[in-house]
């Protein structure tokens, strides 16, 4: 049955959910677009039962959320990720390569990495898992790393962000990615937030081709089976007790054992009663054989009791063990995926240490070919001098043969001066020549001591021109400064202590000074002023501490000491 569902996907899609607007040339952006066209037509109708898809997949996944993360609610994210992987590949272009035309879902997700730096992380680590070669493979990887990071709904947000400027090259306008039912999935996908997903990422399951199975969506089929899985007393894939129906059967048997407990009461109650009555006398026949029928209850429900106690106590002992096994299965998880994350971080490293030996060995390739080729060339230059020098000695043995012959005629002796005498001049020249060969070597030395003690000197004389233009703006400070002193020297010049006698008014309001309104010397000018125009106090070169100032000589200093700070 479930090959006959799984096989009947496309036509559960276009029979179960209606067509909305898009068949009538109305897309869910409320853009028009023409029904001439099939195959626009079609993947309208494919983009309205995507959306619909995942609402149904995300509101069972919510439907069936538990503390831990089950088998059930597995499948349902491995159905989610298979949707999200057609709803990127829902109207991409198709791009001419050297093969004919390709759709690559990668490209874009590189594009979200360009955007966020965040993403980068996964990326790599999805571009960087072995055994991976497709495109696919990759993609479905980084969904599933993105949602262990809880930042899938942003990753879809900044796709949304980014559809109207850089998606366009990429996408149809009637693409899923470029449609309003993008932002409807850019919110559903924030409330899977609140799952803590985690999965061990296997090479082989992300190459094949996935399936969706369709007995989890089906009404009628899962009441079918419903029973079934009941009765399986809640026994998981692996064989291990579910956790959740150990403690469900465990409040039952709870409850059973109250209720019993209260029936066990009350008829100790009753029986309390029918005892005095037989004492008191006042029970006949009948109230004895209710007494007996009531010891015979109370006897089996106490063995009910102590029954169901028994299995309390094994199933906790079972859901004990569970939880032990359920915490050693995590450790043992969280140890794999260290070690896994490990390995993959090695696996970086050794990638790199490996692309940097192959650039050394190229150089060290290069290097060792240009070497061959001047070995060659010296090879060659060393047999045409050899076969040079055995001509010479060949010649040489032919002269000697004649000098041998011609002994004995005078003429012959002079030819053989000459001829020694040419010999000795080239030999002199060849000495010549070494000599200045070596003169050369010295003088080639001799100018790369000249080259490198330049190159000291010019970077001594750059030193000492900047260390110039620094001692010319110190002096140009220092002159400043003096030029500052001077005035202030001057200014001190000019000024001369006035006499209490002589000065009746204040220099610079022209009041009358009176008992109240007492004389005061400038410290800085010597003119007399009252107390209002001489409030001010400043640091002179005459004195350790302030002494008092007028309003005149104190904006001059201040103004002074600005220039100078």
């Amino acid at each position: 049955m479930n090959q006959s569902l799984n096989s009947s996907f496309d036509s559960f899609i276009e029979n179960i959910f209606p067509k909305n607007d898009t068949q009538n040339g109305i897309s869910s952006d409320g853009t028009s677009e023409s029904l001439n066209d099939p195959y626009i037509e079609s993947m309208l109708i494919q983009r309205n039962n995507l959306t619909l898809l995942l609402k149904l997949v995300i509101k069972d996944l919510f439907k069936n959320r538990t503390k831990v993360l089950n088998s059930e609610c597995r499948t349902y994210f491995d159905h989610l990720f298979i949707l999200l992987e057609k709803c990127l590949q829902h109207g991409l272009k198709q791009r001419k390569q050297m093969l004919g035309f390709k759709t690559d879902t990668w490209n874009i997700i590189e594009l979200i990495g360009k955007r966020l730096p965040d993403a980068n992380e996964s990326i790599e680590s999805a571009r960087h898992l072995p055994r991976i070669r497709t495109a696919l493979g990759r993609t479905r990887a980084w969904l599933r790393l993105a949602m262990m990071k809880k930042k899938l709904s942003e990753y879809f947000q900044t796709l949304i962000d980014i559809r109207e400027t850089v998606l366009k090259d990429y996408y149809e306008d009637f693409a899923f990615i470029m449609s309003d039912d993008a932002n409807i999935l850019a919110g559903l996908l924030v409330g899977l937030n609140s799952f803590d997903y985690y999965v061990y990422i296997k090479d082989e399951f992300l190459e094949t081709e996935p399936i969706i199975d369709l007995k989890y969506y089906l009404k009628e089929y899962n009441q079918e089976n419903g029973n079934n899985e009941v009765d399986s007393s809640g026994i998981n894939e692996n064989g291990s007790m579910n956790v959740d129906v150990l403690v469900e059967q465990n409040n039952y048997i709870e409850e059973i054992n109250k209720h019993l407990k209260a029936t066990i009461k009350s008829l100790e109650t009753k029986l309390e009663s029918f005892v005095e009555n037989a004492n008191n006398g006042s029970v006949e026949g009948t109230s004895s054989k209710s007494l007996m029928e009531f010891g015979t209850a109370l006897v089996n429900k106490e063995k009910q009791i102590m029954e169901e106690e028994k299995r309390r106590k094994e199933l906790d002992k079972q859901l004990e063990v569970e939880v032990k096994l359920r915490i050693e299965s995590e450790t043992a998880r969280n140890l794999l995926e260290t070690d896994i994350q490990e390995k993959q971080d090695t696996i970086v490293s050794l990638r790199s240490q490996l692309e940097e030996l192959k650039t050394i060995n190229i150089q060290m390739f290069n290097t060792m070919q240009e070497k061959e080729k001047e070995v060659k060339e010296k090879r060659k230059a060393i047999s045409e001098l050899e076969t040079k020098v055995a001509q010479f000695r060949k010649e040489i043995v032919l002269l000697e043969k004649k000098y041998n012959h011609q002994n004995e005629n005078a003429c012959d002796k002079e030819l053989l001066v000459n001829y020694q005498k040419l010999i000795d001049e080239q030999q002199e020249q060849m000495t010549q020549m070494q000599l200045e060969i070596e003169d050369l070597q010295m003088k080639c030395s001799f100018n790369t001591n000249i080259k490198e003690a330049y190159n000291l000197l010019k970077k001594k004389y750059d030193e000492n021109e900047l260390a110039l233009e620094e001692i010319g703006k110190q002096l140009q400070d220092s002159k400043l400064e003096i030029e500052s002193l001077k005035e202030y020297n001057g200014h001190l010049k000019e000024a001369a202590w006035a006499k209490d006698s002589d000065t009746i008014k204040c220099r610079q309001c022209d009041r009358e000074f009176t008992l109240a309104r007492r004389k005061h010397h400038c410290r800085s000018c010597g003119e007399i002023f009252c107390a209002n125009c001489s409030n001010n106090h400043m640091p002179l070169p005459s004195s350790k501490k302030p002494v008092r100032v007028c309003d005149g000589c104190h904006a001059f200093l201040l103004e002074r000491y600005s220039h100078s700070s």
